[in-house]
This record gives structure tokens, sequence and C-alpha cells, in this order.
């Protein structure tokens, strides 16, 4: 499992506890180590969430300064806002959680990069979903009935994804500011309640259908690309087994048909990382298609949405290809791009690669080794993945090599 999960026998059987801890950490994922988000965030969120959905405890008791229960607390020292968990660990989870785990207090702390306005949005989470319930508007305080709801109210299915990656917005970052407009921590959580009472009503709005579509177009235009960890999460629920053994099955009670069909998967955006926007990257794999210095302003992901809906009509071959297949420069581009390792990288096999113009004499001849017992030295090498060798009669690399060397 992705989550250090506080109690992990009650996640494998609660999938919808799963995909909101999940949702969770993805809100905290900026600026900070992949493993402290999933490891020690995870732990401290599974617990929250598992304590959320059991009891009937207000998100105002389970998030408020309060010595009792409370999953918060002000490091005063520091003048910080800190999530708290007061569940004992197991050895097990001990190790991944490391020195954020106090053996005397056995408490686990965990503070994000941007932990106070993450504070917020996952307070605006379990506000909504909570009083969405309390209304009957959704069954239960789920993140997945959140989303069905939405697929529910709004059946176009040529923009679904995006009125759910709306939808998210509405329930997650609307209205959350960067910036903090007081110094005192408390006066800023004081605050909170009301904000969230707010974004309540907007999103409930959206989900009974009452407000204009003004709303979703300015999303559209201005934020869409810049939703990096919403559209990571419906990304993660479509194609991640984990999840969408669970999400495809109860999304296609309203949906009619599987969320995961090409259709869809071709309306996924490519999440905004900042390692797909590296200029090196860019350069060697789109300056032929995309105009780079029109769009060199714009997030990559913006410029390939641009590229894809005026051209992939009229390419005469078509497959199962959609825009986010090109999201692995999280693993590809720090070993690769920032290392100027053109030699060694798939994608400058198909380019002819230079660096301060010369030309990269390509090493796919020294790395493959033909043997379809052991995984693939050249994806290992370049992006940390474990793929196997199909074999040179039947790669395409290699056919790309042979071409290039007639």
């Amino acid at each position: 499992m992705l989550i250090n999960y506080c109690d992990a026998d009650y996640f494998s059987k609660n999938p919808d506890a799963r995909t909101l801890t999940h949702y969770l950490c993805y809100i905290t994922d900026r600026q900070m180590p992949f493993d402290r988000i999933f490891d020690i965030g995870g732990y401290v969120f599974s617990s929250l969430v598992k304590s959320y959905l059991q009891s009937k405890t207000t998100t105002n008791e389970l998030l408020s300064i309060n010595p009792c229960g409370s999953y918060v607390s002000i490091d005063e020292k520091e003048n910080k806002l800190k999530f708290v968990c007061h569940d004992k660990a197991t050895d097990s989870q001990r190790y991944l959680i490391g020195s954020s785990y106090d053996d005397d207090s056995k408490r686990t702390v965990f503070a994000s990069r941007f932990v106070t306005t993450d504070y917020k949005s996952i307070y605006n989470v379990l506000y909504i979903l909570e009083n969405l319930k309390k209304e009957g508007i959704i069954k239960s305080r789920s993140l997945v009935e959140f989303i069905k709801r939405v697929v529910s109210v709004y059946p176009e299915k040529d923009c679904l994804l995006k009125r759910i990656a709306y939808a998210l917005y509405l329930l997650t970052y609307d209205g959350v500011s960067n910036k903090l407009k007081t110094d005192s921590i408390e006066k800023y959580l004081e605050g909170t309640c009301v904000c969230s009472e707010n974004q309540y009503k907007k999103a409930k709005s959206f989900l009974l259908k009452a407000e204009s579509n003004t709303g979703f177009e300015e999303y559209c235009k201005k934020n869409i690309f810049y939703s990096k960890r919403i559209w990571c999460s419906i990304r993660d629920y479509i194609l991640d087994p984990e999840y969408s053994e669970y999400f495809i099955p109860e999304i296609k009670e309203v949906l009619g048909e599987d969320i995961s069909e090409i259709k869809y998967l071709r309306q996924l955006e490519l999440p905004g990382d900042v390692w797909n926007n590296n200029p090196r990257y860019r350069d060697c794999n789109f300056k032929r298609i995309l105009n780079i210095h029109e769009d060199c302003n714009n997030p990559l992901n913006n410029a390939l949405r641009k590229w894809w809906n005026g051209n992939w009509d009229k390419c005469e071959i078509k497959g199962n290809e959609y825009i986010e297949q090109f999201d692995i420069t999280f693993s590809l581009a720090p070993r690769m791009c920032a290392n100027m390792e053109c030699g060694c990288c798939p994608y400058g096999l198909l380019h002819d690669s230079q660096i301060d113009g010369t030309k990269i004499t390509h090493q796919f001849e020294r790395l493959c080794i033909d043997n379809i017992n052991k995984f693939c030295p050249v994806v290992l090498c370049s992006a940390g993945y474990k793929s196997n060798c199909v074999g040179r009669d039947s790669c395409v690399l290699y056919e790309i090599w042979m071409e290039k060397k007639m």
C-alpha cells in the first residue's frame, strides 16, 4: 500500500476511508519529500479519517485547538500549526514515522510545508462532506459519494472530468489563500469555520445545479492547469488498482459505463509538476510540435492540451494515447534531464539530442542486454521503472536504434 495507515486491517476493508486519506495526503503534497507525505502524513491523516468516518464527531471537534481528541495543536515556540495523532504506533509504523513519533507522549506530529493553508483545505473537505451528508445531498461522509453526485447531476460525458475537477476545487481550494492575513494562528483558526460555511454554500449550489455556469467556465480558463493535486487524485482513482477497483464500479452505478474508457482518459490533464516544465525536457520532446517560444510562459500541460485539441483529430494513426501518459517526469527528469544524461535516455534516442550545440551519442547498444528474463536496463536506468525486457524483435527502441544506425 502507498500509505502508512494507522490501522491496516480497518483500511484494507474500507475503500472509502482509503480514498479520503489519499486525498488529504495529496493536499499536503507540496515541496516536501514524497515519503514524508505518505509515511508520516498518511499515518496521521488515516487516524483522522478513521475517527471522522466511524463517529458522529464534527469537523470542528476534530480540528479545533482542543487537547481532548483534536488532531491539531500549536507549537507555541515556533507559532506553527501541526497535525497530531495520538494513536500508539506499532514497530513497523514507527520505523516509517521515524523521529516524528514521540515515545514518551505516544504522539505522531506532522507539519507540511504549507501547513496553515493545508489545514484550511482539509477543514473545508471534511466540513463540506459532513454537512452535505447532514442535509441528505450525499449518502455518507464520502469523497466517492461526493464525486458520484457530481456525475449524476452533470451527465455531459465530453467534459465529465472537468466537472469533477471543478467540484473538487470547490470542495478543497476555492477561497484558500497562501497568504495569512494575520500573524496570529489562533485568529486564523477562528475564521476557518465561517469561511468553510461559505465554501459549503458554493459546493452545495453546484451539486444542486443551482448556480450559473460562470464559475465552472472561469475555472476552466484560469485554474484547471494549476490544479496538480486534483488531477493526480483523479488519475489515481481511475488508474491505480488500490483505488480503481472500488472507484470505477461505484462511478459506473451513476455513469452507466466505465470511467476508465479511453474517451475519459483523454480528458485527464497532465498534472502541473515542476519537472514537466523542465526546459530541457520540454525542448527535447516537444519543440517540433509545440510553439515553445509562444508557450514558454504557459505550463506544459496547457501547451500540450492546446496542441492536442488542434491536431489530434488529424493524426492518421490513433491508439490508446492520452496526454497524462507524459507524466513520467517525476521519475525521469531528475535522473536524465537534470544530469544531462541524454545518451542514456529513451527520449534522447528518439531525437538528435544536443548539449550546448554538441550532438550526443546514444548508449543504447551498451545498455540493452536483450534478455526477456531480465528487466529492461534502459527503462530502469532512465526512470527507475522495473519493466520486463520484451526482446529486440518486439522492442520499439531497438527498432529506432537500428533505423538511426542505417
